[in-house]
């Protein structure tokens, strides 16, 4: 089966989220013109999320976000709507995506799914319940991309039952905007799956970046190691200077000295301690040799 041909049915869960709702928009963006260019084909794009309100609100995000891409796009999105102006090309284009997205709280939406990104909350318990009941509900064909920042793909992979259909995506924030995707290619993996992987990056406009199977990956690897050495930076240096000035100090080294747009405490601030503590909690058990 092509990329083309998956790109048919494709589900996001916990769409209404921060992560899934930058994740459908790129795919809602990609599908769209795919429908465009077929017109003889049905394209259906599964937007799942417990909670009805996020729903509502990322219908609303999306039929914006459409807007304006159209908008700013006129060039390649007019040849789909001769004779359209551009605010009307723009709005028959935000309709034709409006069109394809099938909002749901009910799983069972995605059983005819070919691909199925998932990027529910970071909890490894639920993760893996969600993809078992997928697996019993889908194909044994379909896909699944995993949008985790910390869990190794071997571990989702061996404790589903869908080895070899199961790979690591992991956008960063916001997904519509950061460049990035970790791609985390476990051991056991279908090479169309992997293949598919890259495509699909290239036409999301993404810049892919392998990254081994381990818990934390590169960018949460590093992420936690800098936080956890800052933090015991800090405590030293406060011998010397008052806790809010050793926090300082470190903060504006690990800006200045490592040419980052922000320091180490103003990242961990601007992700939250709460997600920060859990992402040291998740990736505890798989890294041995950590303090």
């Amino acid at each position: 089966m092509t990329l083309d041909e998956r790109l048919q049915n494709v589900t996001v869960l916990g769409a209404g989220g921060k992560m899934g709702s930058g994740i459908s928009l790129l795919l809602a963006q990609e599908m769209t013109f795919q429908r465009l260019k077929n017109t003889d084909k049905d394209y259906t794009l599964n937007l799942i999320d417990v909670n009805p309100d996020a729903l509502t609100g990322l219908l609303n995000y999306l039929k914006t976000q459409a807007t304006k891409f159209a908008t700013r796009n006129f060039d390649s999105v007019s040849q789909f709507f001769p004779g359209e102006d551009e605010a009307t090309a723009a709005n028959s284009y935000a309709e034709k995506m409006s069109s394809l997205i099938n909002p749901s709280t009910d799983m069972k939406a995605a059983s005819h799914s070919k691909m199925i990104f998932e990027a529910i909350i970071e909890n490894i318990d639920l993760k893996l319940s969600v993809l078992k009941q997928l697996k019993q509900i889908c194909p044994d064909t379909t896909f699944f991309f995993s949008n985790t920042s910390s869990i190794p793909i071997k571990l989702l992979s061996e404790k589903t039952g869908i080895s070899g259909r199961i790979i690591g995506y992991h956008f960063y924030n916001p997904p519509a905007v950061q460049k990035l995707v970790e791609l985390i290619i476990p051991d056991e993996i279908d090479d169309d799956l992997k293949n598919q992987s890259y495509e699909l990056g290239k036409r999301l406009r993404k810049i892919i970046i392998p990254a081994n199977d381990v818990a934390g990956f590169i960018g949460n690897g590093h992420f936690t190691r800098d936080g956890l050495y800052a933090i015991e930076q800090a405590e030293k240096l406060q011998s010397d200077f008052s806790s809010a000035e050793a926090v300082y100090v470190m903060n504006k080294i690990s800006q200045e000295f490592l040419i980052r747009p922000m320091g180490i405490f103003q990242l961990i601030d601007y992700v939250g301690l709460d997600v920060f503590q859990s992402i040291l909690k998740i990736m505890n058990p798989y890294l041995e040799h950590e303090n």
